[in-house]
């Protein structure tokens, strides 16, 4: 969520006054903005224009509301934690965890704001990746750990699994690189 906040002041040094002649909050959400491309954007607009008389009491109280609600609509946000292995068991499968968290703006359950989590690797210098699924295996309202399991690889000495983790928040594409882990 992208939260806008413009004010407009105008001094008059002569009159000894100050005019706030306009004031627009305005919030979008880019999840909004990519979906529907064809209407626009998802905003709400405010727009309050003052006469030349006005009570410094009420402006003073608009202005304390408008912050107010800049700081209520900023966005959260969301982390990732994944403790690679050390080495990787020639001709075993290995489990891969990583824990997600969400703070902030949202709501819903982590399950449905995180999507399209996978695991892509490759040994060596294989050409392609391989993509597997990571599934869900814990979730309380600010983390959800997920897991996958590489089957049994083969791979001479020296060789190395490259691999990275991919996934969707609120609808963003995310990309996680990890180091690449030596075979034994």
């Amino acid at each position: 969520m992208t939260v806008i906040i413009q004010f407009t002041i105008i001094f008059n040094a002569d009159l000894n006054e100050t005019k706030l002649i306009f004031i627009r909050w305005m919030a979008f959400s880019l999840e909004g903005l990519r979906r529907n491309l064809d209407s626009g954007f998802l905003s709400l607009g405010i727009s309050i224009s003052l006469l030349n008389n006005y009570n410094p009491k009420i402006m003073k109280k608009i202005v304390i509301a408008f912050i107010c609600l800049f700081f209520a609509s900023c966005a959260g946000g969301g982390g990732s934690t994944h403790i690679p292995p050390k080495t990787i068991l020639i001709g075993q499968p290995t489990i891969l965890i990583l824990e997600l968290n969400a703070w902030g703006a949202g709501s819903g359950k982590l399950s449905k704001r995180y999507t399209d989590i996978q695991c892509h690797y490759r040994v060596g210098r294989d050409d392609k990746f391989i993509a597997i699924p990571m599934s869900p295996t814990a979730e309380n309202s600010t983390l959800l750990t997920v897991q996958c399991i590489l089957p049994p690889l083969t791979a001479k000495p020296g060789d190395k699994l490259e691999y990275y983790i991919d996934m969707k928040f609120d609808g963003v594409y995310n990309k996680r690189m990890e180091s690449p882990v030596p075979f034994e």
